[in-house]
């Protein structure tokens, strides 16, 4: 089986992202990976990921029994910078270790912005 880059990892992370509740999830194992960080201890709330030298709990959540992670999580890790970029296309880049890595999630798509009315009626019409 051949080894992914890490830019492969981050394509196939955002490939199978995942909202819910507003929040952008990546698959836990290949975005880790795509940022060259190694996941331990895996719980159904938590993950463990060596940041630097040092284990740092994460949140998890499963869908269909694969744990994912926050994107706000992974750019928020220490030595993490997060930024959208919208061209060529829609996707989110964080860099670690001076290695810039592209998600290409359209977050349009997973999160889109509704218009929802002030006053929801009561009864259905």
């Amino acid at each position: 089986m051949p080894v992914l880059t890490p830019q492969q990892q981050a394509i196939v992370a955002a490939g199978v992202a995942r909202a819910d509740g507003g929040q952008i999830y990546l698959p836990l194992a290949a975005s880790a990976g795509a940022l060259g960080l190694s996941v331990s201890s895996v719980t159904p709330r938590t993950a463990n990921l060596m940041v630097d030298g040092a284990l740092l709990p994460v949140a998890v959540r499963a869908f269909n029994n694969v744990p994912f992670v926050l994107l706000s999580a992974l750019a928020g890790l220490p030595g993490t910078a997060a930024r959208l970029v919208l061209a060529p296309a829609p996707a989110v880049t964080l860099t670690r270790a001076e290695q810039d890595i592209t998600f290409p999630i359209r977050l349009a798509q997973l999160v889109p912005l509704r218009e929802k009315p002030e006053f929801p009626g009561v009864l259905p019409k």
